[in-house]
């Protein structure tokens, strides 16, 4: 999502794929009342791979000092500089030119910057995170925090850490969601549990690699998860209610309090988002719903010592 900033208001601005500049109110995305402003001035837009800024105007726009040609699309680069009007104070600054996407947008703080959503987001500090923001694989948004999971709409306000925010998806390109949903990749997860159950190793395969993610405390959590959604399997239970487990009873079971718990979630999604970093791709590795969490709908097997205990597979859940 691209943002422009102005250095006169401190005003952010986060610019639609196709943004419109100029005084008529109704025709404009953001209104400008100098007088030397024509009533549709220039537009910003999101031109198949790059932002480009087009001039409508009488008396022209600037970039970075230069008069730009009617009615011409020019690409727009980070940290330079739009003047609309011939007043000095009407200048904006170019400060991010990242595709179309979801954005955090601060409600009455001028002092902080927007914050574009990745595929994946840890709030408001990756290390210690107490929010979680991430794409579904039908290309819904969704917040968690705790045990709580809501279905983000464009507009939606959302407080994290104390600081409140607007979230915005402006413009999304059906396309270009199809296009991401197509590049995810077929993941199989190899749980080995030592006969002890004191160690679980975990292994990660895609199409083109295998990466071993060794052994971590979250690992068990994971194989845990992973057998109740198998179990739900061989005693026939509907697969859209397969694997599910109340938080209360999964932190019994693993002899945790719910934070800790919290804080595993956290670490195993961390864990595999990472390892995946070069993909437009945030596999949902635990779903959740109120007070329930399971397994996402991946392919894995699982074995103790050197035995199969048994292996699953979504197309299960077709």
């Amino acid at each position: 999502m691209a943002i422009v900033h102005h250095g006169a208001t401190k005003e952010w601005c986060v610019l639609k794929a196709n943004h419109v500049f100029g005084r008529h109110v109704d025709r404009t995305d953001t209104v400008l009342a100098s007088a030397d402003i024509s009533q549709i001035h220039a537009a910003i837009g999101w031109r198949g791979d790059r932002w480009q800024i087009i001039d409508y105007s009488r008396n022209g726009t600037l970039l970075s000092g230069r008069r730009l040609p009617a009615g011409v699309w020019t690409d727009l680069q980070i940290e330079q500089h739009i003047r609309f009007s011939a007043n000095e104070l009407s200048d904006w600054t170019v400060i991010d030119l990242t595709p179309p996407g979801p954005v955090l947008v601060p409600r009455d703080e001028a002092d902080t910057a927007p914050l574009p959503l990745k595929t994946w987001n840890q709030l408001p500090d990756p290390h210690r995170p107490s929010t979680s923001i991430y794409q579904g694989l039908d290309g819904c948004w969704w917040l968690e925090c705790g045990e709580d999971s809501i279905h983000l709409h464009n507009g939606q306000h959302i407080t994290i850490a104390d600081r409140s925010w607007r979230f915005l998806q402006r413009d999304v390109d059906i396309a270009t969601l199809q296009a991401s949903s197509s590049d995810q990749l077929p993941l199989h997860l190899h749980f080995r549990v030592s006969l002890d159950e004191e160690h679980v190793n975990l292994t990660l395969s895609t199409r083109d690699r295998t990466l071993d993610l060794g052994e971590r405390s979250h690992h068990y959590l994971l194989a845990t998860l992973a057998r109740k959604r198998l179990a739900d399997k061989q005693a026939g239970i509907d697969p859209l209610e397969q694997g599910w487990i109340g938080m209360d009873r999964l932190s019994r079971m693993l002899g945790m309090d719910p934070p800790h718990l919290n804080i595993q979630v956290y670490r195993a999604r961390n864990q595999l988002v990472s390892a995946l970093r070069e993909h437009a791709f945030a596999p949902l590795i635990i779903e959740r719903r109120r007070g329930d969490v399971r397994l996402g709908a991946l392919a894995y097997d699982i074995a103790r010592g050197s035995k199969l205990e048994g292996s699953y597979s979504p197309a299960a859940m077709q």
